[in-house]
C-alpha cells in the first residue's frame, strides 16, 4: 500500500486508501494529535467493496422464459 502524507505550514495532508470509513476517521484524528496541526485534510478514500460482474455481449436469446401460472386443483 503506497501512502501520501503531506505537512506545509503545519497543515497535514492525507492522501491514500483505505480498507472503511473508521479508518478514515481514525487516520484523520490521529494527525490533529501531533502538537502544531491546526488543520488536517483527510484526502483519504474508502477502498470500494462492491463487485463487478462482466457479462460478454452478444445475440440476446431467442426466447425469455415466461412466469408459469398454476391452477389449484
Amino acid at each position: 500500500m503506497s501512502s501520501d502524507v503531506a505537512v506545509a505550514s503545519g497543515e497535514v495532508t492525507l492522501a491514500w486508501e483505505v480498507s472503511s470509513r473508521q479508518a478514515k476517521h481514525r487516520a484523520e484524528d490521529c494527525a490533529e494529535l501531533f502538537s502544531g496541526v491546526p488543520h488536517v485534510q483527510n484526502n483519504l478514500r474508502v477502498r470500494s467493496t462492491t463487485k463487478t460482474v462482466t457479462v460478454p455481449l452478444g445475440n440476446p436469446p431467442d426466447k425469455v422464459a415466461q412466469p408459469h401460472s398454476f391452477e389449484r386443483p
